[in-house]
C-alpha cells in the first residue's frame, strides 16, 4: 500500500443507555489499515471496550473502523466513546 497516511478525526457516539457505539470513516478513495477507540473516561472498574475492529468489507477492502463500549458496572456519571481510523490510499 503506498500513498498518504494518517489518522482520520475521532468521533464521539453515544446516548443515555449504558452502551456506546461509533464508526470513524475513512474519506473516499482510502481504506482503513488501522485504528482504536477509547471511552472519554478512564473507568476501568466500569467501562470496557466490547469492539474495535474493522467495519463490513467492500470490494475486500474496509472503509469504516467500528468501536463499541458497555458499562460493566452502572454508573451515573456521563461518558462518550471514541474511533480513530488510520487510513491508507489504496
Amino acid at each position: 500500500m503506498g500513498g498518504e497516511i494518517g489518522p482520520e478525526k475521532c468521533g464521539k457516539g453515544g446516548s443515555t443507555s449504558s452502551d456506546k457505539a461509533i464508526t470513524a470513516t475513512c474519506p473516499a478513495g482510502k481504506t482503513i489499515i488501522g485504528g482504536g477507540g477509547s471511552t472519554s473516561l478512564n473507568l476501568t472498574d466500569k467501562l470496557a471496550i466490547m469492539q474495535s475492529e474493522p467495519g463490513a468489507l467492500t470490494s475486500g477492502k474496509a472503509t469504516t473502523w467500528v468501536v463499541e463500549a458497555h458499562e460493566v458496572t452502572s454508573t451515573n456519571s456521563s461518558w462518550t466513546v471514541s474511533a480513530k481510523a488510520v487510513c491508507a490510499t489504496g
